[in-house]
């Protein structure tokens, strides 16, 4: 089980975004939890929130080399046509991943 919490701060809106994906994979429980700080907008943190942990999760080597998939996936989501987030310079957005298998 999990839990998180959420703080507005001063800006008029929340612009963070967390995502939570439990799986089994291969006969193993993995459960993987994202925060995304969207500092000039929530629209680069939506867009992660929506696509980066279930495409993390079908990325054929995600079980043996998560850094080289996280990667991968990273490249492929900003570099798509449809990705939302390119007009947003990158130090605009952190991120973070943890990744646990049980």
């Amino acid at each position: 089980s999990c839990g998180y919490s959420s703080f507005k701060g001063r800006r008029p809106t929340m612009e963070d975004r967390y995502d939570v994906k439990f799986a089994k994979m291969k006969g193993q429980s993995v459960s993987l939890f994202g925060v995304f700080d969207g500092h000039a907008g929530a629209l680069a943190a939506e867009y992660l929130k929506e696509h980066l942990l279930d495409n993390l999760i079908k990325h054929p080597q995600f079980l043996r080399n998560p850094k080289l998939a996280l990667s991968n996936v990273f490249f492929l989501l900003f570099t798509m046509p449809s990705c939302v987030v390119r007009p947003f310079p990158v130090p605009y957005h952190t991120y973070l991943i943890t990744v646990d298998y049980f």
